[in-house]
């Protein structure tokens, strides 16, 4: 049976000068072209599962940075609930501060107006 030549001989070879004839060389060559066909889908298919791959990295990588934003945007929310609970803290204290300052005054404004009726009354 004939061997067909590598690839690295084909170029210094002179194929009409072979001595094979057509149906001779049909079915070595047809073994060859299923061999390179064969590859070529191994290939095809290899590049389609990486093309997948690389798609599932992609979503996993996406999924990955909107946890991240959201991460990011739980603790802007938590660092703003922490502000505002200062702020009421701090309005509670003036309040309070505000009653007492009332308290004293209508106190003193009592005072002074049954002083005033006592005062009247003589």
């Amino acid at each position: 049976m004939p061997q067909l030549p590598s690839f690295s001989q084909a170029g210094s070879l002179d194929f009409q000068a072979m001595p094979w004839t057509s149906s001779g060389t049909e079915r070595p060559l047809q073994q060859a072209l299923q061999a390179l066909q064969e590859e070529h889908d191994q290939a095809q298919q290899r590049l389609v599962d990486l093309q997948q791959q690389a798609m599932a990295g992609e979503k996993a990588a996406a999924a990955a940075a909107a946890e991240l934003q959201l991460s990011s945007s739980a603790a802007s929310v938590t660092d703003k609930v922490v502000e505002l609970e200062a702020r009421v803290a701090d309005l509670q204290a003036k309040l309070r501060k505000g009653k007492a300052s009332y308290d004293k005054v209508k106190a003193a404004g009592d005072g002074l107006k049954q002083e005033a009726d006592t005062l009247r009354q003589q």
